[in-house]
């Protein structure tokens, strides 16, 4: 199945905004940030520690994956 990735803030410097990823059989939240984190093993301080939203809803990363679902990768951030 393919599914749509969407990358934010820090993400960007080792991920394109958006992008697709093909998963073989069923998946969960964390096969992809595992799947990421092969394709860039520099991204994976910030990948243990971002959110994830599925259908614009945060989600845990046992999340079963759908087809056609769209995945967003938010980074903590910090600011003043």
């Amino acid at each position: 199945m393919e599914v749509v990735i969407h990358v934010f803030g820090g993400l960007r410097d080792y991920f394109d905004p958006r992008f697709y990823i093909k998963l073989l059989g069923e998946s969960n939240i964390e096969g992809v940030m595992d799947r990421l984190k092969a394709i860039n093993p520099k991204s994976t301080g910030i990948l243990d520690h971002s959110r994830i939203a599925v259908a614009e809803r945060f989600t845990s990363r046992d999340y079963v994956i759908h087809e056609k679902d769209e995945i967003y990768i938010m980074p903590p951030s910090s600011g003043g």
